[in-house]
């Protein structure tokens, strides 16, 4: 009987923490979704205040085309981009879906298509 009694505690805090560690990833997705969704915005706006807001100082991404882009690379097609006409078109009009989302403690990759 004691051994049962022993599983079943075992049991109950084995579930609390991955409710608990559930729980906290799902906070975490929410708040990196609000800031994908942010930075998407920031892109149409040609909003280059917020994009470096966003994105770490340390910010790198492989492009479609298999290249690296730095922060800096991205503010630099985002203020091209606000600055040109809407005649013109700079850089590739580039749409992201199937997001998903990684987290290694306090860092979170996003990966998209």
């Amino acid at each position: 009987m004691k051994f049962m009694i022993a599983i079943a505690i075992v049991s109950l805090i084995s579930a609390f923490a991955i409710f608990a560690q559930d729980k906290s990833t799902t906070k975490t997705e929410g708040i990196i979704k609000g800031l994908d969704r942010e930075l998407e915005a920031a892109f149409e706006k040609g909003d280059t205040a917020s994009v470096d807001r966003i994105l770490a100082d340390d910010y790198t991404e492989i492009t479609s085309r298999g290249l690296l882009r730095h922060k800096t690379d991205v503010i630099a097609v985002v203020r091209a981009r606000a600055s040109a006409t809407r005649a013109k078109s700079v850089g590739p009009e580039v749409t992201i879906d199937e997001t998903s989302f990684r987290t290694y403690g306090d860092t979170v990759v996003l990966i998209g298509r």
